[in-house]
């Protein structure tokens, strides 16, 4: 850095001394003089002539005047520099300008990477769910083909024998691959661990244009079902697990305690076409019987399998869907009793199951509008702080055009700041999204059990957020640096207070800044009671002491019961089709005596459990009215029903149930009891009419086993120990509370308050420090006006009044303006929201309450300061 000679210092003590100046303005006008003969000298222009531009002390009035002539009528001194000696130079100017302010500069620059983190983090999460394309050849073609079951939903399958017949279509259908999903246990002794396996058809992985990274895909297909099964790892399996060792291929490995030939790796980067949950490893199709519970090839009722087609070159969805559905349609006739009222539905491929790409893109379209809204007021305060500090430079820019500096290298300069800003706060937040979109990865697979988001910036996001960043900076820095170049510089260097029209600008800024706030802290507040309120919800039944075990044996449960009964901490034990919870809907089609079916239909379509004696017993549904299913039910005789409180209100309201008949497949079944209603799907809020079946003789496969008992997951040693001295070999698959599965229920929930929530907590301090910056500043730029008042015997306290109605006044207007907002735009978060309504107005109470004691609090702290200022002090301008 260039040191400036005695003589131009001497010279700017005069310029600051002739100026009339004191205290505090003096002393700004002095840095603002030394930091652009610093400049000037940094540009090469010479100290004479900066001398000669300063001129005397008697030439500082028509030095001015000068200085409002127009501006492209003087010289530019720095005409000569080049491009590269300009932006370094204005780099520098940058650098020593925003050193003088390091409170200012750190504000805006955590503000920004706060702003940004959140937006790379929400990109990011869109990227993946919706706009990164899957790791698959020609995915357009690619198409979904799921159950259609009046009912139903889609988390229900196929049948393999189904697979088959829809192979055979021809027509506008390419090829179709079957596939399901399961847990197998990979190992043996301490290093076991669970893993992903999926069971596919042969034509799967060629037809998703998936190639061997090692060996080979031939897994067996042509041995039929129930042969011995081969395994293909994906990559990440082989290179996490067995250390990408190229011997593992043509090696065994241990699954569900059973040796399976390694054949081949698949190629990096794949591991099935569902987003969000990978495979570790694929099993030919034909392995079912060995991994999957109970699997009967011959059973068309078992419908474990989904599909996944290309179609033929210029075919349509449509065409797949109407070809596909009269197979459809010829199983349903033909097996009446598994297939009556199945169809089938055909979408393009996206990586989501139908069934969640609604909510899935709902949720994102919510949490891209929450993080633009965080960018909004991240802007609003920026430019609010950036306007500050702008007209607090008016002297100093009135002393550099009369300098010879010209309009254009004023803005450039200005935008140099706000663009140094931007680069700082954009590294600073992509730093910081790094760290999140981990936090988020392991958020994800831990509150959900194994979804597994693979959230990576790629050149798109870090692209958006760079432009993004410098956007925000220069829309926040641009406006307040061109409204300095427009003023006179006669008048800004003679200014001794608020120019006309800052004041106004600066108050619909934290207007606009407190009412955005306001409408993001009522949706955090929504989707937080959401949260709250789907967590207190009661099932109905006693989750936390209820605990669901599947076993692979289906023969000879009864001495399974009770032996586990004999464990002293089990109180209970009873089956069912099913666990308690669960994402699929069991349909059940049944003709309800004297009461017509809906038009078009022989009968009606209701939900339903198969279940053991005892079984309300066990979960703690409470009666109504009758009984529970008994042993003798379950053992011998016609079976019986037991039907919830809801079947009642819908197909019987205000008469007895009990000893009333339902026909199911022809058999006559006799309701024996009434239950309190209990939410038995994990994603719906109310409780729909169900209808508990007993088993009689006909067991459920696989069956699921229900137990009763204080702390049931404690119990997971002490039920592998019963199950294996009762069948060794045998082994429970899946040992879970019921609490468990609905606290993974909740994920939804949960990520929006979490995510939602954060933005928000953001959002309410933006708004806090923007208004205490409006009310610290006004009292800055009010200190004489203050110091008067008090000298002509004004006393503190009215001081105090003053400026906290002023900042208290334009919170209480922004938050009623940001109220009103909320009020109309809320309502398109009520699929998320459950029970809660969108215009809540606990949530509205409760944010107004916590915005005005933020606005009272950010007012207070510079109105105390003010009310106890020194008048004599101010007004000698100490």
């Amino acid at each position: 850095m260039t040191p400036i000679p005695d003589s131009i210092l001497r010279r700017i003590d005069c310029l600051v001394e002739a100026s009339g100046m004191e205290g505090v303005d003096a002393r700004e006008l002095r840095d603002d003089l030394t930091a652009h003969v610093l400049d000037a000298l940094d540009h090469g222009v010479s100290p004479e002539a900066i001398e000669e531009r300063l001129g005397s002390v008697d030439d500082i009035g028509p030095m001015l005047r000068r200085s409002e002539r127009p501006r492209s009528s003087r010289p530019d001194p720095n005409g000569r520099a080049s491009l590269t000696e300009t932006v370094l130079g204005d780099a520098r100017f940058a650098l020593r300008s925003l050193a003088r302010v390091p409170t200012l500069a750190a504000t805006v620059i955590l503000i920004l990477a706060l702003a940004i983190a959140a937006n790379t983090v929400v990109f990011t999460v869109v990227n993946e769910l919706l706009l990164r394309p899957l790791p698959v050849e020609d995915q357009a073609s690619l198409i979904d083909v799921w159950p259609d079951i009046e009912g139903g939903n889609s988390f229900l399958g196929f049948g393999w024998r189904d697979v088959v017949e829809y192979q055979a279509v021809d027509g506008p259908i390419d090829e179709l691959a079957g596939f399901a999903g399961t847990r197998v246990i990979l190992g043996d002794g301490p290093a076991a661990r669970p893993v992903v396996a999926q069971l596919v058809t042969r034509e799967y992985l060629p037809m998703l244009g998936v190639s061997p990274a090692q060996g080979t895909f031939d897994m067996g297909f042509d041995e039929g079902m129930g042969a011995e099964p081969r395994a293909v790892l994906t990559h990440a399996l082989w290179t996490d697990r067995f250390g990408a060792d190229p011997g593992v291929v043509g090696s065994t490995v241990v699954l569900d305690g059973r040796p399976v030939a390694v054949v081949g790796v698949g190629e990096a980067g794949f591991r099935g076409h569902f987003i969000g949950f990978p495979v570790d490893l694929w099993l030919p199709l034909g392995a079912a019987p060995h991994v999957l519970s109970g699997f009967d090839a011959d059973d068309r009722s078992r419908m474990p399998f989904e599909m996944i087609g290309r179609l033929r070159e210029g075919a349509t969805v449509s065409a797949a869907h109407e070809a596909l559905s009269g197979v459809a349609r010829r199983l349903a006739a033909e097996y009446p009793d598994t297939h009556r009222g199945h169809g089938v539905g055909v979408t393009p491929t996206t990586g989501l199951d139908h069934s969640l790409r609604g909510p899935v893109t709902a949720f994102v379209a919510i949490l891209s509008g929450v993080s633009a809204l965080v960018l909004v007021i991240a802007c609003l305060n920026v430019g609010s702080v950036l306007l500050v500090r702008t007209m607090s430079r008016g002297r100093e820019m009135a002393v550099r055009l009369a300098l010879g500096a010209g309009n254009a290298r004023l803005v450039r300069q200005m935008l140099s700041e706000s663009s140094l800003l931007a680069i700082l706060g954009t590294a600073l937040g992509v730093v910081a999204a790094v760290v999140l979109n981990d936090v988020l990865s392991e958020l994800f697979y831990t509150l959900s059990a194994g979804v597994g988001l693979e959230l990576e910036l790629d050149h798109r996001v870090l692209a958006l957020t760079a432009l993004a960043g410098v956007g925000a900076a220069l829309v926040a820095g641009g406006a307040p640096a061109l409204h300095v170049v427009r003023t006179p510089p006669s008048s800004a260097l003679s200014a001794r207070g608020e120019r006309p029209g800052v004041g106004w600008i600066r108050s619909a800024l934290v207007l606009g800044q407190v009412s955005v706030s306001v409408v993001l802290v009522v949706a955090t507040g929504l989707f937080v009671r959401a949260f709250v309120e789907a967590a207190r919800a009661d099932p109905g039944f006693d989750a936390d002491q209820v605990a669901s075990v599947l076993i692979d044996e289906p023969n000879g449960l009864k001495e399974l019961i009770e032996q586990l009964e004999g464990v002293p901490a089990i109180e209970a034990v009873s089956m069912a089709d099913g666990p308690p919870v669960g994402l699929a809907r069991s349909p059940l089609r049944v003709v309800l005596p004297g009461l017509d079916p809906p038009p078009g239909s022989d009968d009606w379509v209701v939900d339903a459990r198969r279940v053991g004696a005892r079984y309300l017993e066990v979960l703690g549904i409470p009666l109504r009215s009758g009984r529970d299913i008994s042993e003798a039910d379950a053992d011998e005789g016609p079976r019986v029903a037991v039907v919830s409180v809801s079947f009642v209100d819908r197909f019987w309201p205000g008469e007895t149930a009990v000893g009333r008949a339902l026909v199911v497949g022809g058999e006559t079944i006799r309701v024996v009891g009434v239950a309190e209603d209990a939410r038995y799907l994990a994603q719906d809020d109310d409780p729909d009419p169900l209808v508990y079946v007993s088993l009689g003789r006909d067991l459920p496969v696989p069956p699921v086993l229900t137990l009763r008992a204080p702390s049931p997951e404690e119990l997971s040693a002490e039920i592998r120990r019963v199950v294996s001295q009762w069948r060794p070999g045998a082994r429970p698959v899946v040992i879970q509370s019921v609490r468990t599965v609905l606290d993974r229920s909740l994920l939804p929930q949960r990520l929006g308050a979490a995510l939602v929530g954060g933005m928000g907590l953001a959002a309410l301090l933006l708004a806090v420090v923007g208004l205490y910056g409006l009310v610290q500043y006004s009292v800055t730029r009010q200190t004489q006006e203050l110091a008067v008042r008090l000298a002509l015997g004004g006393t503190g306290r009215n001081v105090l009044m003053v400026v906290v109605r002023k900042g208290l006044g334009l919170a209480v207007a922004g938050v009623f303006l940001g109220a009103g907002v909320a009020l109309v735009v809320t309502p398109a978060l009520s699929g998320f929201l459950g029970s809660v309504g969108p215009r809540d107005p606990v949530v509205y109470g409760v944010v107004i309450l916590t915005f005005s004691v933020a606005a009272l609090l950010a007012s207070w702290l510079p109105a105390r300061r003010a009310s106890s200022i020194e008048p004599a002090r101010v007004l000698r301008g100490g």
